[in-house]
């Protein structure tokens, strides 16, 4: 997907799949750390030879399967009518909305496949398959019912208006299951994505990882429930989140305390009510050192339920590198 573009400079970023841009079983000759060193890509309607255009490997994340790629002065791009993807927000998700899959299904050219979103959130864990050693690793995912394919990876996954949902990255193979495809959420992906540009695209970068901050607690799920919107006629899921614990030493201590009931989080331009425990996490996604980060807790004292805001600026220390 074509995350940004600058038609005057020819310059661009896009966002694919880690696992498109990864092989286990590379050599020395053909990749570093695993990563694929020639990278090409293609626009949509000019799939030849003489019109790819070279590459390079910003960095990624396992984790997160995602990667970014960035393309410099082609000429190609300047002539283009490419433009960047419209995103949406993927917490606005309803199950039972419309999903289309898009992208190099079979590596036959770019194509598209129709379907719902299946489930708006869940964890899936994905095996590289590339040996008895393979590795797995385990995804917050939306489930669709849309044909996905060996060669969907890296592909955007739309809603009817025609804006990014999510990157789609595995399916389930098994010849008792159909049609159950998956795409990491948008608002994953760009976030990842950003902040691998703003991590490793510099002269100063040491590495071609993202960084996560991390206050330094625990969540719960205290509880759960259907909530019906009689106005827009959906049912959302409606979680209260609570802080389990606060590691000792942590950004958060002496702030949060375990109970406190997280109504909403902050940081910089990202402002989330949290109503699912992956609303917490993944806001984090956006922080920066030097960050303040706001959190809205309800906090019993005294039998009295309180709303306190809560600010906490976030050191080096609260980072670390996702892999």
């Amino acid at each position: 997907m074509i995350y940004s573009v600058d038609k005057e400079t020819g310059t661009a970023y896009i966002i694919t799949n880690y696992h498109v841009v990864y092989s286990s079983i590379a050599t020395d000759k053909t990749a570093t750390d695993g990563i694929i060193n020639d990278i090409d890509v293609y626009i949509y309607g000019a799939e030849y030879v003489d019109y790819k255009i070279d590459a390079e490997y910003v960095g990624g994340s396992q984790t997160y399967d995602i990667a970014v790629l960035k393309i410099e002065d082609s000429q190609i791009i300047k002539d283009s009518d490419v433009m960047a993807v419209e995103v949406a927000d993927s917490d606005e998700v309803i199950v039972g909305s419309k999903a289309l899959v898009v992208g190099n299904a079979a590596g036959e050219g770019i194509s598209v496949t129709q379907g719902i979103v299946s489930v708006d959130s869940e964890q899936i864990t994905v095996s590289d398959g590339s040996s008895s050693n393979a590795t797995t690793t385990s995804h917050r995912v939306m489930r669709v019912d849309a044909a996905v394919n060996s060669g969907n990876s890296g592909g955007g996954l739309f809603n009817a208006q025609g804006e990014l949902i999510g990157i789609v990255n595995a399916k389930t193979s098994s010849s008792s299951i159909d049609n159950m495809g998956y795409a990491i959420p948008s608002n994953v992906a760009i976030a990842v994505a950003r902040n691998i540009i703003d991590n490793c695209d510099n002269d100063d970068a040491i590495s071609k990882k993202p960084s996560k901050a991390s206050l330094g607690v625990q969540l719960a799920i205290k509880s759960s429930r259907a909530v019906y919107d009689g106005n827009t006629m959906t049912t959302r899921i409606v979680e209260d989140i609570v802080i389990y614990s606060v590691e000792e030493g942590s950004a958060a201590e002496g702030k949060l305390q375990a109970d406190d009931i997280v109504k909403s989080i902050s940081i910089g331009s990202v402002n989330k009510e949290v109503t699912r425990s992956f609303h917490f996490i993944d806001a984090l996604l956006n922080a920066r050192v030097g960050d303040t980060v706001t959190l809205t807790v309800f906090r019993e004292v005294d039998e009295v339920v309180t709303e306190i805001q809560i600010e906490i600026t976030l050191t080096a220390e609260s980072f670390s590198q996702i892999n």
